[in-house]
């Protein structure tokens, strides 16, 4: 046990010495990954899983940040990816994630906290709630009738629990003394 604590403990230290542009890369390779492995249904006993969207997971992430110019062309283009492999109308999942994205820099700037307890608990979740609500709202749209709620909880639901495992990934936040990315 205490072995795997001393490598838990040295992969954060060398995640903490990576530059933001590397954390980027990687977190967006992730993103990238899942959604490939989510493209094919996983069923366990007959029942499907719900699939995490980790795009709504890198757009909480990296809006703890801030306003930065390269999360949001990262968000943009992964969005391409859902679009096209959801057969959802181009945009869709864009204005998901931005939305997402949104909500966190706006809720980061206005409360003005850098670790709060605030801010590390109740407000990225705020985020990923309001990327499922307009998921829903555009879904409901393009289909032309309500959508069925409980399949999204679902996924919300796995997407928060992404969120919970991978946070520490989606952090952009520089080390001390030097600049964020995109700044």
């Amino acid at each position: 046990m205490r072995r795997r604590q001393g490598l838990r403990h040295a992969l954060l230290r060398s995640w903490r010495r990576t530059n933001p542009v590397t954390r980027l890369i990687i977190g967006a390779a992730l993103v990238g990954l899942v959604w490939f492995l989510g493209l094919t249904p996983w069923r366990v006993a007959g029942f499907d899983l719900p699939w995490p969207i980790l795009l709504l997971v890198a757009a909480v992430g990296w809006g703890r940040v801030g306003l930065f110019m390269r999360p949001v062309f990262a968000l943009i283009l992964l969005s391409l990816l859902y679009d096209i492999s959801a057969a959802a109308p181009l945009g869709s999942y864009m204005i998901v994630a931005l939305s997402a994205y949104g909500v966190q820099v706006l809720a980061q700037s206005a409360l003005d906290m850098d670790n709060g307890a605030v801010m590390e608990t109740a407000i990225p979740f705020l985020g990923l709630a309001t990327g499922m609500a307009v998921l829903w709202v555009l879904a409901s749209a393009s289909a032309g009738y309500p959508m069925r709620i409980l399949p999204f909880m679902t996924t919300g639901l796995a997407t928060a629990l992404g969120y919970i495992l991978l946070a520490p990934i989606y952090n952009l936040q520089a080390r001390s003394g030097r600049r964020a990315v995109g700044a």
